[in-house]
């Protein structure tokens, strides 16, 4: 009789993602995994990467963070933060203050 293991689902409490969405996520979450985060993340920036003008990939990130994936601060150079629950998507092993360590070193 063999002995089956169940695989533990991942939950999450934030919606789907569309293409974009999800490339820009990832995107964002290597960029903090390799350690280059502040060179990268500006509103300017993402859009230059994703051939994008900054007004046209603009809405994209405001779905990101409607949706509670991404915050967006600055009015004049935005940049883009992922939430607490991002990383966590991502790995889901890390615990709270795991995460909240990772966030505070992302955003010096």
């Amino acid at each position: 009789m063999a002995v089956q293991q169940s695989i533990p689902k991942r939950r999450t409490n934030l919606p789907p993602l569309t293409g974009i969405q999800q490339q820009v996520f990832s995107f964002l979450m290597t960029c903090i995994a390799f350690h280059n985060y502040g060179d990268c993340c500006t509103l300017e920036a993402l859009a230059e990467k994703f051939k994008r003008s900054p007004n046209r990939f603009l809405p994209t990130l405001r779905k990101l963070a409607a949706k509670g994936y991404v915050t967006i601060e600055g009015a004049n150079f935005p940049v883009v933060y992922p939430t607490a629950a991002g990383p966590r998507i991502q790995d889901p092993r890390l615990s709270q203050n795991e995460v909240q360590k990772i966030l505070r070193n992302v955003r010096r």
